[in-house]
């Protein structure tokens, strides 16, 4: 951040007045500073490696491998993105991959981009349909726990369905804020979206019953032969 001493040496090497003067500028200055800015740059991430520099209580930032890292020298890395502001006037915390609107009327989106104005002044934030949207209007919309794999949202005490790994049904209840998503189990919004998952995916067809349930006994069926059984040498592979 920018203080006062720093503006008054900037200002003496540009005109040779009195230092009075500046210091009046520089008060002035930072008011304006103060009005403007309503955001705290709360973590940056590596392009590269996908490291966070997170925002510590000093005003400066660590990650796994570096400390007390300046703010300035994020902002000019260019292998550094912002990827979580904070918005000083309503406290409201604003993550890449959130869900927002521009406004009140506009379309929900997930975040794409945070950037710092030219000017240094605010932080304009980007989704799929909106570009540089000032963070003083972007809505921050409800975000879900549980994205299930056929498409719906669920939020704290919904019901969902999930299936294992040994085709067997479950159900479950989002009793907290996050979820801890186990391997090898598919969660769906409802017992139907559960079962039509087990059967189109389940392996249950011998190769004998797919050529057997071909009625014709032609070319058809001997392509469609060829064509299974080359399907069921890549799956034994």
């Amino acid at each position: 951040m920018i203080t006062k001493e720093k503006i008054v040496e900037i200002l003496q090497n540009k005109w040779n007045r009195s230092n009075l003067l500046y210091s009046e500028i520089a008060d002035e200055i930072l008011k304006l500073d103060k009005v403007k800015l309503d955001y705290e740059i709360l973590e940056f991430t590596s392009k590269n490696s996908g490291c966070k520099a997170i925002k510590n209580d000093r005003g400066t930032y660590d990650s796994d491998n570096f400390f007390n890292m300046d703010e300035s020298r994020l902002l000019s890395d260019n292998r550094s993105i912002i990827t979580k502001v904070k918005r000083l006037s309503d406290g409201k915390v604003f993550t890449i991959g959130d869900r927002i609107m521009c406004g009140n009327f506009a379309e929900i989106k997930p975040l794409l981009k945070i950037e710092l104005s030219n000017y240094n002044d605010g932080i304009y934030l980007t989704t799929e349909n909106y570009y540089n949207c000032p963070l003083n209007y972007v809505i921050k919309v409800r975000q879900p726990i549980l994205v299930t794999e056929d498409g719906k949202e669920l939020f704290k005490n919904n019901k969902f369905w999930h299936v294992d790994s040994y085709w067997n049904i479950g159900v479950g209840y989002l009793q907290k804020d996050t979820f801890e998503k186990l391997k090898g189990y598919k969660e769906f919004s409802t017992k139907e979206a559960a079962e039509e998952y087990i059967l189109l995916n389940k392996p249950c067809l011998s190769y004998n019953d797919l050529i057997n349930s071909i009625e014709d006994n032609g070319l058809l069926k001997s392509v469609m032969t060829m064509r299974i059984l080359k399907l069921v040498k890549s799956k034994l592979k």
